[in-house]
């Protein structure tokens, strides 16, 4: 029998560049720590680099959208650093936000802008919540609706290079105390810090944070641009001058220290009742003022029509009597009307508009008359207290999410007669639980129900066939467990 030493079998050789992997991961874990440990113990740790400028030129692949043109149609760039934007190029510049965060726009206080800038688009520094002063330069001839939107701007002049500002290009400034304009201006002049054109027969913007109790618009001013007051907090009675024709858009919107109109009799566009502004006929009722401290109110028989924003935003009026004159409710007619809690509609009335009663969340009860013809977008979104309700027959034109978080609707009963559903109609009614359909029903919006997730039961009149034929949008969107009873 052979007899040996027993041997060891052979160990591979480690390679020298694996035997130095742990000594380099153990060095890499040991400056790690050093740099996290040293500031906590009075060390001082590597410098931070410092805040680099946040630079945007126009992106090669410029976004546009159906009313703006791509970006690389400008030829101008920004750069953002310590608060001081810096507007570089020529021809018009874009508004921020399409460059910009709400955050970076927000951290502008100062901005430098190039000779070469001619034009600034609209809403062009809209969300500059910081800025308070601009110098616009010489050889600047365009102005765009809301371009200084949100911004603490307390006093602008306009360079006399300057011939089109956009009504509304004020908007929202509530900090402007007054509006100069260069000596030479062609186009525009300021009197006593209100903006005019050259001529004096249009009435621009009158600066909402300006000191001034009661103001005469002067005589020889024929229009007054939208959004001219809007904002406004001072003014206790507006007069209106003979010569004037023609009033834009939501000019007195937010004007929540106004408490009446003054029409000169000579007018023969205008004229005013118990503070109230109404056309010459006194057949549209223009603007109630926001200041006006009555809660109840009725509108004259033979007004046919409320314009639109005619009471927005009043947060007195808790009972309004409509005439049976009236066949039509502008937009936003009453929007933010918080505390109304009951309206009587006339049998006339046609049309109700977007957004004619949101968030009038004191709102409870709706009763639509049987000639209804059309609902707007929203007309009754965010009413909260809105718990019962009665529709017409006769709707043919519904907007979008009509009845939004209306948050105390119980049930809805649909009349027989009626065809459409609109889409989001309910949405979010938190409350909603039974709904009844009729057998008449011939199509439902998409996400009629969204969000109802109270909502148990759906009844409807009609047969088996007659549901399977009814056009729905996508989907219903009830809630899991919800079920729909075909009672035909």
């Amino acid at each position: 029998m052979k007899t040996g030493k027993h041997q060891q079998p052979a160990q591979p050789r480690r390679s020298r560049r694996r035997a130095f992997a742990p000594l380099l991961f153990a060095a890499v874990l040991v400056l790690v720590l050093l740099i996290l440990i040293l500031p906590r113990l009075g060390g001082k740790a590597p410098a931070a680099p410092a805040e680099e400028a946040l630079t945007r030129g126009m992106p090669p692949e410029g976004e546009a959208s159906d009313s703006l043109p791509p970006l690389t149609d400008y030829a101008v760039s920004f750069q953002l650093e310590n608060g001081v934007l810096t507007v570089s190029g020529t021809g018009a510049m874009p508004a921020l936000e399409r460059a910009f965060t709400e955050q970076e726009r927000a951290a502008v206080e100062t901005v430098i802008l190039d000779p070469a800038v001619t034009s600034l688009d609209a809403e062009a520094f809209r969300g500059c919540t910081r800025l308070r002063a601009i110098t616009l330069p010489e050889g600047l001839s365009a102005i765009g609706a809301a371009a200084f939107d949100g911004c603490r701007l307390e006093t602008l002049t306009v360079p006399a290079s300057v011939t089109q500002i956009a009504e509304g290009a004020f908007l929202g400034c509530g900090s402007l105390r007054e509006i100069l304009v260069q000596p030479g201006n062609p186009a525009y002049v300021s009197v006593d810090g209100v903006l005019y054109s050259s001529d004096r027969s249009l009435l621009l913007c009158f600066p909402a944070a300006k000191s001034s109790r009661g103001f005469r618009v002067p005589e020889g001013v024929t229009r007054i641009a939208a959004c001219a007051f809007s904002g406004y907090q001072l003014t206790e009675t507006l007069y209106l001058p003979a010569s004037l024709q023609e009033i834009g858009a939501e000019a007195f919107t937010r004007c929540y220290g106004l408490a009446a109109f003054k029409v000169d009799g000579g007018c023969p566009a205008f004229s005013a009742a118990d503070g109230v502004l109404y056309d010459k006929e006194k057949r549209v009722l223009l603007r109630y003022p926001s200041a006006k401290t009555s809660q109840r109110f009725s509108v004259p028989r033979g007004v046919e029509e409320i314009a639109p924003g005619a009471f927005c935003e009043n947060y007195e009026l808790s009972s309004l009597t409509l005439p049976d004159s009236l066949t039509r409710i502008g937009d936003r007619a009453f929007s933010g009307c918080s505390f109304l809690r009951s309206v009587s509609f006339p049998r006339a009335l046609l049309s109700i508009g977007e957004q004619a009663f949101l968030s009038c969340s004191r709102l409870q009860e709706v009763s639509l008359p049987e000639r209804l013809e059309s609902l707007g977008d929203q007309a009754f979104a965010y009413c909260y207290e809105l718990h019962s309700l009665e529709l017409p027959a006769g709707l043919r034109e519904l907007g979008r999410e009509i009845f939004l978080r209306c948050d105390s609707l119980v049930s809805v009963a649909v009349p027989d007669g009626f065809s459409a559903i609109g889409g989001a109609m309910f949405r979010q009614c938190g409350a909603l639980e039974t709904v009844r359909l009729p057998a008449s029903l011939a199509s439902i919006g998409p996400e009629a129900f969204l969000e109802c997730t109270a909502l148990k039961t759906i009844r409807y009149a009609g047969t088996q066939a007659q549901w399977d034929a009814v056009e729905i949008g996508d989907s219903l969107a009830i809630p899991d467990g919800a079920e729909i009873l075909i009672e035909g």
